[in-house]
């Protein structure tokens, strides 16, 4: 039992790969995301806002924003081989009203943006679903630390003592 195990692991770890890396050169991969365009929607990855999709030959950028908020995406590419790509996406931005949770809204448009990254590369199509976190739980961290729940909930509570103080109570 114990070396079926064993065996069921190394298996596992064996079929872990990096999420962020394509069976695609740079130049595919780039043409694929650089062409990309992202209409308003209500299940899309930057919900009803407008977005431009622009590049520079290793870096694509996609840049939202409405009336009351703007989201920016980087993806920058990497040979890792001559026929394979990696991809590493950061995200920024906010909204007017974002407040203690603007670094969970950062986090979750960066998983939406994965999707769209991931289901344009693999050719199939983008699926609100996965957008939620499935196919980014694959890939590594943001380089900017946008927090997470605890990290909301210390940002209201400093919000909520700033107030009161402005306010005198």
């Amino acid at each position: 039992m114990r070396a079926w195990m064993i065996a069921a692991g190394a298996l596992l770890l064996a079929s872990c790969g990096e999420g962020n890396v394509y069976d695609m050169p740079v130049g595919e991969a780039y043409a694929r995301l650089a062409n990309l365009r992202v209409e308003p929607s209500g299940t899309g990855p930057f919900g009803r806002l407008n977005t431009t999709t622009t590049g520079s030959g290793r870096t694509v950028t996609w840049s939202a924003s409405g009336s009351m908020a703007s989201r920016r995406c980087v993806a920058t590419l990497s040979p890792v081989e001559p026929a394979r790509t990696r991809i590493d996406l950061t995200c920024s931005g906010g909204g007017a009203g974002s407040g203690a949770a603007a670094g969970l809204e950062t986090n979750q448009t960066r998983k939406a943006v994965i999707e769209l990254i991931d289901a344009k590369l693999t050719n199939r199509p983008y699926d609100p679903q996965r957008a939620r976190g499935s196919t980014a739980a694959f890939w590594p961290d943001d380089v900017v630390d946008h927090g997470n729940l605890s990290t909301a909930t210390a940002n209201a509570i400093e919000m909520d003592r700033e107030a009161r103080a402005a306010s005198g109570r």
